[in-house]
């Protein structure tokens, strides 16, 4: 948004007027608040004492549902007891940066650095082309 548009004059003995303006914008946080499994920190062997159960026996009498949400809740509740939760790692970068342009960047200056070390006129114009 713009606002307080103004008029400052001529630049000196030019045809060309100096605008001064004030430009409000407001960008969103990328999920700074967001959790994720830290798997590196996980107590897999506490995780594994606690998930030796006889499935069999736990789950034969159930119907298919029933089987489905006793398995997910005992898995849900190993995880949760033995994978403690981090912040997710916030990428600062922008938007358009995506992973082809990171690559076509990355190839484009290994060409450069072909070029820097060779000196040789093929390798600055394979440089160019990309």
């Amino acid at each position: 948004m713009v606002r307080n548009v103004a008029s400052g004059g001529k630049i000196g003995s030019s045809d060309h007027d100096l605008i001064s303006f004030e430009l409000l914008c407001f960008s969103k946080l990328q999920g700074s608040d967001k959790t994720v499994l830290d798997f590196s920190k996980a107590n897999f062997t506490h995780a594994k004492g606690l998930l030796t159960i006889d499935w069999v026996a736990r789950l034969s009498h159930l119907g298919p549902a029933e089987a489905w949400s006793v398995f997910r809740d005992i898995v849900t509740d190993t995880t949760k007891l033995c994978i403690p939760l981090k912040k997710a790692v916030v990428k600062n970068r922008p938007i358009w940066m995506s992973r082809e342009v990171l690559r076509a960047a990355r190839k484009k200056r290994k060409c450069w650095r072909r070029y820097r070390v060779s000196k040789n006129s093929d390798d600055f114009a394979v440089y160019k082309k990309q």
